[in-house]
């Protein structure tokens, strides 16, 4: 992701609280983006399939176990998101992504199995698994409220060219 300075000063750049913390991730460049959005009003992002990005991934990050971990602390980091920016905003394109994307891989990988290639239903069974596993991690960090959390982003000062933004997630009558 590349992003101009004037756009990141203007939001301030990354949240201190949020992100890699510990054993916690969160999708701290899903937040950025929302930020900016919000703050430049939707600007422009493209996508670049061109491009080309070198990344290391240690061997016991490759393995199913970690993949799981993973997407279930995804499901956790985007419903903390969520109770940030309102769940409209933080995951209408992860809804888009399974209704849409993800049932095309399954289907894909099923076919790849009837064709003969037995890793095929691997796949499929990953996108099912993966997917499931995020979902469980956002119901239940949802569950759990995390009150706190919630308190602690409403007196959280959200800045745009040094503007005070008041999200309206956090408006009571």
């Amino acid at each position: 992701m590349a992003i101009r300075r004037q756009a990141f000063d203007a939001v301030r750049g990354f949240r201190d609280d949020f992100g890699k913390i510990g054993s916690w991730s969160r999708p701290e460049d899903t937040d950025l983006c929302l930020r900016t959005a919000e703050c430049d009003g939707g600007g422009t992002w493209i996508y670049e399939p061109n491009a080309i990005v070198g990344h290391q991934v240690p061997a016991e990050r490759t393995t199913l176990s970690y993949f799981l971990r993973r997407c279930y602390y995804e499901g956790q980091g985007k419903a903390t998101l969520a109770s940030l920016n309102g769940t409209s905003e933080s995951i209408s394109t992860e809804r888009q992504y399974v209704r849409y994307v993800l049932p095309h891989g399954i289907v894909r990988g099923l076919g790849e199995t009837a064709r003969g290639d037995a890793s095929g239903v691997a796949r499929s069974f990953a996108i099912i698994a993966g997917t499931s596993f995020a979902i469980v991690g956002f119901l239940a960090h949802r569950a759990v409220g995390h009150v706190t959390e919630k308190r602690k982003a409403c007196g959280r000062r959200r800045t745009c060219h040094g503007k005070r933004l008041i999200h309206k997630c956090w408006l009571r009558p």
